[in-house]
């Protein structure tokens, strides 16, 4: 709260808002009234030299003229050109004169004086007169000159503040006299205490000062203030003003709390978060001026002021503890939470006359391991197991590295508690761990005499405030009575149930041998009905029953494949759960406006859709993680996540393996369920008709071997709609190969890759790169090099690349996608290398140079009218050697596995309808690339150009544009020619340029193609191919990072949004262009487009990253008349940067958008937009859009 110097009494309690407002204006203009003396008020107007100029002391000064045509200048160091002698004649480019001889001034050839050395004695009025003619007569000028001395600081210094920064946080508890001053400067400027109310800026009482040096002059501001009451945060601003401006910024703030705050006296919102998480706290939801954070930390009394803000038009924030940040909307951000974080967080806030306190406990969340708490009487630790059990005992359940601390306790899940066990003696034993604990119950038991044979009880944590600490364990105890008290039958009844027994026995062979029998006739007159060799399971008896075992054969099959995952080829030996290393990539789905928007979560998939939109595809290029995808979903559908528990059935069908299959039935029965399975396909048909909800998942349409015969097959039926309507059906592929009859409502969606936050998110998550150390030696090397970054957007490359990084396997050095798989490949002869003996360490090394025949293969299996994606074991063999073969297979580069095949007829010879073979494929498509571009390189290397077209025509260049670049990176000269073969293509150039790049020894040549490339327009435009955008914005970070200047970028029509977590664009093509810090134009034109404040507030963000950006402009689109938020525009203005907008684009009008006035401005009058002139725009822009 303010106080006069007078009376010690509140401001407000003297003046009102509209007086407080005069004051304001008092004050300015009795300051502007104190500099009048500089002046002299008798000069009649020039129409060609400035009456009033500033010149710098101590350097050359510049009385600027704009004088043509003249016969002679003459110049006068006073006003009276009567009585007193020229100092300079300037005639007919003649200079004399006593200012001449003495080289104190110059005339330049407009007759503008220069002072060569300014001093105070320059600070007078000068006269110039021009003569047109010899007999002309004179018509003097009069200027008067101010000497000026710039001050070394840039913004008015609060004393208390320091001179570091124009902001600062203080805590007043007492009173305090703020001084604001700014020293060695020449005018003295006038310096004013304000008081920030919501925007608006109130008067309040100062003593102005201003003692004056030798030269120049030190001007201090003071006001006084004291303790307050209501609100707590004041924002105070030291504003310089006077005739020029001096200071780089003329305000400074200081934010004061001027009441002290208990945090314990406001009840907290208790939080639980993960452990290396990225936390955000809100403080509030609305808007908010001012802001304090602060933070008591565990078993500590004192409170720490962590950081405060001034969150209006000009943003400014302080950090007072190091890990924290301020978001635009006052929320604390921790990047990486962790337990030196834990505590009681507090947020005091202002807005007008608004304010309040929020506090928050935050406690650490480390999940146990295992995840649930498991009994030791179980073998292995599993849940869900069976415990024999006496009349009494004891079972001990234990909860491992978990934190916070909880305790565990038994229930019963079904029986009643009193009536059948009691549990007693609890002894609960906590031991700690470094920063988690370790929970060990052990209770006593009593079973009472019951019929009952079973129990089912938990193990579980006690009650909490925390949802996600609610962990359980459910065991099922088998009662073994051994007490005579209990009831045991009867002799008779003994003998009687044995003999029934020995009947029904008897019974039951004789009918099995009849059907056997029978089985065996229809043998012989029905060759179509042939049992299968493998002995079956017997056979359910109802659908209830054949579900519930369906269910369960499925989940078993699941369990199998997500549980097996090996996300390194030439690490074999050891297997990770699909949980444990899955990472949301980022995600796009496309709305019915054909525009494609960012998909938050996986599960998301299934929620977006309705229940008439039944069909998505799920679209993604090699390595971008389609299959993880649907490897996650399998987990959660088998581990009953809430967002599929209401799912009854889930089927997940690789479709490679269906060639030659057309029933969906046939394909469930011998690729999903066990061997030994009693279920028939009529029975599985049966059960999918009888299911209500239902999700299948087609994975890899793009390897579907039938998907051009679309005569009989299930597959382009389900896909089509014409099978399972009402069920969930998702269909991965890759975007190239989309199924040609998908229904017109189908939902698409888009995996674009690992942004930065998937990235980090991957590496917290993963066990092996918990360490620091390696953390921040990942992200250095990643982006050190614009090329490993763009590498690193496919997850199976950063997965790649994280290993190596912690194996210290690659270096720092690579600059090409063929340099970082010659990484890969060396890693994995390295770790062959280390498990096999020196014998076969010669053998590793022959077969890794020496593979031509595997080259040649992978070439055939990627030309478009072949397409093969494996192979038999034995036909692989033949080709390239058995040898050869298995010693890739040991690589990973290769890898088998077991493949059912169905015989297309059944003869009455044949014993069985089905085979199991071994296939080989590519441990991913990206490995067959590489084979192959060595194929090409060598074949390009030695071909002619009509060879050389020939070849490359069997590839497609946007569909595997790999096998291109790694064949450039292999051979210079098949390089050169296979460059020259892109350049003849229209839609080719930009796929060479990424050629290019591949020859790493010739990076100066591309720097230099790069910088030719720069120097002209470069655009992005709605229809060119993701490659194309891909490709530039590569080429344009190497730019920015080069420091080469890029002069112009236009976007057009090619924007989908700006990404909330980094602020990049990201295009329709999903590829993301950062911000270019040597951009130096930016042009977006959207048609028929009308941006929103948060979009455009977006674009103003971005290009405030673009430290050089001169110009942004938006063309034929339609902008805000005022923007809410000046703040990027004020730093956009403060550099030198323009803000045009050019609305119609049958029209030359064109604006710029002018901060101070908050207005746009014709750009060629400067004449300020009226709200009637907006009107008739919009008017003219919507009727050209219609």
């Amino acid at each position: 709260m303010l106080l006069t110097k007078e009376s010690g009494k509140p401001l407000v309690a003297h003046y009102s808002k509209s007086k407080l407002d005069m004051a304001l204006n008092l004050v300015i203009i009795f300051a502007s009234l104190s500099l009048g003396t500089l002046v002299c008020c008798d000069f009649p107007p020039s129409q060609t030299c400035t009456p009033l100029q500033y010149v710098e002391y101590g350097k050359q000064g510049l009385l600027e003229c704009d004088y043509r045509n003249y016969f002679s200048v003459i110049w006068y160091n006073s006003s009276d050109h009567i009585n007193d002698d020229p100092i300079f004649y300037y005639t007919q480019s003649v200079k004399s004169g006593p200012g001449y001889r003495s080289g104190e001034f110059d005339v330049e050839e407009n007759g503008s004086l220069v002072i060569k050395n300014v001093s105070l004695q320059h600070e007078h009025n000068f006269t110039v007169i021009k003569l047109d003619t010899a007999d002309d007569i004179s018509k003097p000028s009069y200027i008067q000159v101010v000497v000026i001395v710039k001050p070394s600081q840039q913004f008015p210094v609060i004393h208390e503040c320091g001179t570091a920064s124009e902001f600062c946080f203080k805590e007043v508890y007492e009173t305090l006299n703020l001084s604001c001053y700014v020293r060695d400067v020449r005018p003295a400027p006038n310096l004013i205490w304000l008081k920030r109310y919501a925007s608006r800026d109130l008067a309040t009482f100062n003593e102005l000062s201003a003692l004056l040096g030798k030269i120049t002059y030190t001007s201090r501001a003071t006001i006084t203030v004291v303790r307050g009451y209501v609100p707590s945060l004041e924002l105070l601003v030291c504003r310089s003003f006077g005739p020029i401006p001096i200071l780089q910024n003329n305000q400074s703030y200081i934010l004061l709390q001027t009441v002290p705050l208990e945090l314990t006296s406001v009840e907290p919102v208790k939080l639980l978060r993960l452990l290396h998480s990225k936390v955000q706290l809100i403080c509030s939801q609305g808007n908010i001026s001012n802001i304090v954070w602060k933070l008591q930390r565990l078993n500590h009394k004192h409170l720490e002021n962590i950081l405060a803000g001034a969150l209006g038009e000009s943003r400014y924030s302080q950090i007072l503890l190091e890990g924290y940040e301020l978001d635009n909307e006052g929320s604390l951000i921790i990047n990486d939470f962790n337990f030196e974080n834990e505590g009681l967080y507090g947020c005091i806030w202002r807005t007008g006359s608004l304010g309040g306190i929020n506090t928050f406990n935050v406690t650490a969340y480390v999940p146990a391991v295992p995840k649930d708490p498991f009994v030791n009487e179980c073998e292995d630790n599993t849940q869900y197991c069976v415990v024999q059990v006496g009349g009494e005992g004891s079972l001990t359940c234990t909860l491992k590295r978990i934190r916070p601390l909880v305790y565990l306790e038994w229930i019963v899940v079904s029986g009643n508690s009193t009536a059948v066990i009691t549990f007693f003696d609890d002894n609960i034993h906590v031991t700690s761990h470094q920063d988690t604990f370790e929970v060990v119950l052990t209770s006593k038991f009593t079973i009472k005499a019951t019929s009952h044979v079973r129990l089912t009880v938990q193990c579980k944590t006690r009650e909490t405030e925390w949802e996600n600490l609610t962990l359980f364990t459910q065991i099922e105890l088998f009662f073994i009575y051994e007490s005579a008290d209990i009831f045991h039958p009867p002799a008779w009844a003994l003998i009687t149930i044995v003999a029934i027994a020995v009947l029904s026995a008897t019974l039951g062979v004789v009918f099995i041998l009849r059907r056997a029998s029978k089985r065996r006739e229809n043998q012989r007159t029905s060759p179509e009905n042939v049992t299968e060799s493998i002995p079956m399971l017997s056979a359910p008896s109802n659908i209830k029953e054949k579900r519930a075992i369906f269910q369960q054969q499925l989940r078993g099959k699941y369990e199998d494949l997500y549980a097996a995952i090996q996300p390194i080829p030439y690490v074999r030996d050891k297997y990770y759960s699909v949980e444990k290393l899955f990472v949301e990539p980022e995600m796009l789905w496309q709305q019915q406006n054909d525009t494609w928007k960012p998909l938050k979560s996986l599960h998301d998939i299934i929620r977006v859709t309705s229940d008439s939109q039944t069909r998505i595809l799920l679209e993604g290029d090699p390595g971008y993680g389609k299959t993880t995808i649907t490897l996650q979903i399998a987990y959660d559908w088998c581990n009953r996540k809430p967002d599929l528990k209401d799912i009854e059935i889930l089927l997940l069908i690789r479709l490679r393996q269906l060639s030659g299959v057309n029933s969906i039935y046939k394909a469930i029965k011998y690729f999903l369920l066990p061997k030994d399975s009693a279920l028939t396909e009529t029975d599985i048909e049966n059960i999918l008709r009888c299911t209500g909800s239902a999700i299948i998942i087609l994975d890899g349409f793009d390897e579907y071997p039938n998907q051009e015969d679309n005569s009989n097959s299930h597959i382009n039926d389900i896909i089509e709609r014409n099978m399972f309507q009402n069920f969930k059906v998702i269909t991965t592929t890759r975007s190239y190969c989309l199924p040609k009859h998908y229904v017109a409502n189908t939902c698409r969606i888009k995996l674009t890759g690992f942004d930065d936050f998937a990235r980090e998110k991957y590496i917290n998550k993963t066990a092996i790169y918990i360490s620091k150390k390696y953390k921040d030696e990942i992200k250095r090397r990643l982006y050190a090099n614009p090329v490993i970054k763009d590498i690193c957007q496919v997850p199976l490359f950063f997965v790649m690349f994280t290993h190596m990084v912690y194996k210290d396997e690659t270096s720092v050095g690579v600059k090409s996608i063929t340099g970082f798989f010659k990484c890969v490949i060396a890693c994995i002869y390295s770790h062959m290398k280390k498990k096999l003996s020196d014998k076969n360490v010669n053998n590793v090394e022959v077969f890794d140079d020496n593979h031509t025949e595997l080259d040649r293969v992978a070439f055939n299996s990627l030309c478009e009218n072949a397409m093969q994606s494996s192979w038999s074991k034995e036909h692989l063999d033949q080709l390239i050697g058995a040898h050869l073969c298995d010693h890739y297979i040991h690589t990973g580069i290769l890898v088998k596995e077991e493949i059912v095949t169905l015989a297309e007829s059944s003869a009455p010879t044949v014993a069985c309808p089905i085979t199991y073979k071994t296939e080989v494929r590519f441990f991913h498509l990206l490995f067959c690339e590489w084979y192959a571009a060595h194929h090409v390189a060598w074949q390009i290397e030695h071909a002619d150009e009509e060879d050389v077209h020939n070849c490359l025509k069997k590839i497609n260049p946007f569909q595997l544009h790999y096998v291109y670049r790694f064949a450039c990176g292999l051979n210079k000269i098949a390089a050169q020619k296979i460059i020259e073969n892109l350049n003849k293509r229209d839609d080719g150039r930009k796929l060479a340029c990424l050629c290019l790049l591949e020859q790493t020894e010739n990076f100066d040549k591309l720097v230099q193609s790069i910088g030719i490339m720069c120097s002209k327009e470069i655009e992005f435009g709605p229809t060119d191919s993701r490659l194309f955008h891909r490709s530039t914005v590569q080429l344009l970070e190497i730019a920015s990072s080069r420091k080469i200047s890029i002069s112009c970028l236009k976007l057009t029509e090619c924007i989908n949004y700006v990404h909330s977590e980094d602020g990049d664009i990201v295009l329709y093509s999903d590829v993301r262009l950062p911000a270019l810090s040597t951009a130096q134009k930016i042009i977006i034109i959207e048609r028929r487009k009308s941006f929103s404040h948060k979009e455009l507030e977006c674009l103003l963000d971005y290009a405030c990253r673009c430290v050089e950006l001169k110009t942004l402009g938006f063309y034929w689109c339609m902008l805000p008349e005022i923007l809410h938020k000046k703040g990027h525009l004020s730093k956009l203005t403060a550099r030198g940067s323009k803000v045009i907008w050019k609305p119609i684009e049958s029209s030359r009008m064109s604006f710029c958008f002018n901060v101070q006035h908050v207005k746009w401005e014709d750009e060629s009058d400067g004449g300020k937009m009226t709200k009637m002139e907006y009107k008739q725009i919009l008017s003219t822009f919507q009727s050209t859009r219609d």
